[in-house]
Order: C-alpha cells, then sequence, then structure tokens
C-alpha cells in the first residue's frame, strides 16, 4: 500500500505510530481520525498505539491539534472545524 490509509479493522479502528514516523502529520491525522464528524463514523480513532520513544512528543501535538477544534455553527464564519467541512 502507499500513502495514509485508513483500515477498519472491525469495530475498533487503531493507528499505529512508531518511533520513526512523523509526528506533525501523525498528529493531524488523528486528531482528525477521532474527532472528524463527531467521531459518528465507521473510521473513527478508537485506539492508538504509541512507540515508547515518541509517545510524549506525540501527545504534545495532538493536544495542540486539539486545542484548534472549533466548534458550533458551520456556516459561521468562525468556523474551523465540523462535520461539514
Amino acid at each position: 500500500m502507499r500513502g495514509p490509509t485508513s483500515p477498519r479493522w472491525a469495530a475498533r479502528t487503531r493507528r499505529i505510530v512508531t518511533e520513526h514516523a512523523d509526528l506533525d502529520r501523525a498528529a493531524a491525522g488523528i486528531a482528525r481520525s477521532a474527532y472528524g464528524m463527531g467521531g459518528q463514523k465507521c473510521s473513527a480513532l478508537s485506539r492508538l498505539y504509541v512507540h515508547e520513544k515518541v509517545a510524549d512528543a506525540l501527545m504534545s501535538k495532538i493536544e495542540q491539534e486539539i486545542d484548534k477544534i472549533r466548534i458550533g455553527d458551520p456556516d459561521g464564519s468562525a468556523r474551523q472545524a465540523s462535520a461539514r467541512s
């Protein structure tokens, strides 16, 4: 397989982050998968496995991504994230 994928493994979608991962890209994808569409999609993240060498750095980056999410009227001008994005 080439490029990013979002496999569906039964009812629990997992993500695996290795010690060689691009942490910025991983954090953005994790936040999008976990919070996009309010988590109400079959590919929503439910489990995350992270190599211990990068766990703290990744968590910090995920928190930064989550802080960017704004919930509200999807037609509002201040909208940054919604199910319609």
